[in-house]
């Protein structure tokens, strides 16, 4: 059995369960990463969500920012446009620094890393709530391009 070390990074593999579960957040919050034009995952015939190991990492650097650093959607789409900027050997060196942080996090910290105690999750329940259906007036233009190198 292949161990996911050995599963090419950019093949699309995992269905939208599967990428929530190794994330610890809910299904939801990556809807509402695509929705927002975060992430572009790669669809079926069927149009079911699937995504790959570059996806997952490209998720998990997005729900550090957005949970552990406040930092909101703008933003995260704005240091998406730097990183794709960057040189290989740069964008790398600053994510071994990111995952080093994050490996530092006290348990608290931690715990508001994987999705337990969130403000953004506040967000998407406004999103999600009847009363707030006028938030798609709040939408980010989706002409911009993500880490993931797909087109939206």
């Amino acid at each position: 059995m292949p161990s996911l070390l050995n599963i090419d990074q950019d093949q699309p593999i995992f269905p939208i369960s599967a990428a929530a579960d190794m994330l610890g957040i809910k299904p939801r919050m990556l809807r509402f990463y695509e929705e927002r034009g975060i992430i572009a995952p790669m669809r079926t015939s069927g149009k079911r969500r699937l995504y790959s190991m570059k996806d997952i990492d490209v998720l998990a650097y997005v729900h550090y920012l957005t949970v552990v650093k406040g930092v909101n959607v703008s933003g995260v789409l704005e240091i998406q446009r730097i990183l794709k900027r960057m040189k290989q050997e740069t964008r790398e060196a600053f994510m071994k620094e990111i995952h080093d942080e994050i490996a530092s996090l006290s348990d608290t910290e931690k715990q508001r890393y994987q999705g337990n105690i969130s403000h953004n999750q506040t967000e998407i329940l406004e999103f999600d709530a009847p009363e707030a259906k006028n938030i798609s007036d709040l939408k980010i233009p989706l002409d911009h391009e993500n880490l993931s190198g797909k087109p939206d």
